[in-house]
């Protein structure tokens, strides 16, 4: 039986990919911004991120909300929810398809849920600790190490050392005869991850919002979710290696 911040956040998905499927087959180049870090921003970013603060606010009025477009709620609670509204936004922003919406549910700093929509195949990714992982009504698991090349996804890259981190890793994967794949959209390659269509997943400079929602629904998969050195990914950790779980120890060794 699903809680109900989880019913709750699938709702809000939905709306969500509503939304921006509607924005992305009518976005026009005048409503790209930059970000002062260089990164792009729409004004479709910036609405869904309200969209989903006022529904979140209506229904979990004392809890704390994390998004990437606009300044952090505090509410001083131990309930904090992680929001990014359109990961890859600069996907959505050139016209490729894979960009997706991110809601993460923390509680006593344990990941407990997290929902990821995806717009364009009208897609609702979910998991909640302890019962499983879904895409709408199907259950979905990590992949078997059956075939003999295997499938990488690596995203990240915005400063200076992850580029490089990231160059180490892409060469390091080549020379084990892998096939890897540049999507540019974490709550697209870790759902990879966790559904079977890829084994591994490597991302630089990332912010909990990236990829909370992600890794909930990895986990329940069966996949395991570490920082760079190891340790089980927590809150704050900038780097991530995503697995099918069997070839963990295999990857850490190739950073």
């Amino acid at each position: 039986m699903k809680s109900n911040e989880l019913k709750i956040a699938i709702k809000i998905a939905k709306k969500i990919n509503k939304f921006l499927k509607k924005e992305f087959n009518s976005l026009g180049q005048t409503e790209i911004e930059t970000k002062k870090h260089g990164e792009i921003v729409t004004k479709a970013d910036k609405k869904a991120n309200e969209i989903i603060i006022k529904e979140l606010e209506k229904y979990f009025s004392t809890d704390n909300i994390i998004s990437e477009e606009m300044p952090a709620i505090e509410k001083g609670s131990k309930r904090t929810w992680f929001v990014d509204p359109l990961d890859g936004t600069s996907n959505f922003a050139y016209g490729f398809k894979e960009f997706t919406t991110h809601i993460g549910f923390v509680e006593n700093e344990k990941i407990k849920l997290g929902v990821v929509g995806s717009p364009l195949t009208n897609e609702v990714f979910w998991a909640e600790s302890g019962k499983g992982a879904f895409v709408d009504n199907k259950k979905i698991s990590v992949s078997e190490p059956k075939q003999k090349q295997l499938m990488a996804l690596i995203c990240g890259g915005h400063t200076k050392k992850g580029i490089l981190r990231l160059n180490k890793v892409f060469k390091n994967l080549n020379e084990i005869n892998s096939r890897v794949r540049i999507f540019a959209a974490a709550g697209v390659e870790l759902t990879s991850v966790a559904s079977g269509k890829a084994d591994v997943c490597i991302m630089t400079d990332v912010h909990s919002w990236d990829v909370v929602a992600g890794i909930a629904i990895l986990r329940e998969a069966g996949g395991k979710a570490t920082n760079f050195k190891g340790e089980n990914w927590q809150i704050g950790d900038t780097n991530i290696v995503a697995t099918n779980g069997k070839l963990h120890k295999k990857i850490l060794s190739l950073l």
